[in-house]
């Protein structure tokens, strides 16, 4: 027959392993969802800025702008102080 330690250890073991099996499909479905909502978010921004040059030439040209707008306030300036 079985003793009461065998029966212990296999009903603890066996509590242990279910645990686990369900920890592990939680955290894969967690991990799944995870990685469709980073694919949807990749695709909302690539649908909104079709081609990232233009973003980075149009941060270039605000850019400029302001240092044009620095450079002018500076000479005028130099004018009012000559």
């Amino acid at each position: 027959g079985s003793s009461p330690v065998t029966a212990g250890i296999y009903f603890v073991s066996f509590i242990m392993l279910g645990t686990m099996i369900m920890l592990n499909l939680f955290i894969g479905v967690i991990t799944s969802s995870m990685a469709e909502m980073h694919a949807e978010i990749d695709k909302v921004k690539e649908e909104s800025n079709p081609n990232p040059a233009l973003h980075d030439l149009a941060v270039i040209e605000q850019q400029l702008h302001k240092l044009r707008q620095t450079i002018q306030a500076s000479q005028h300036t130099q004018r009012e102080a000559t």
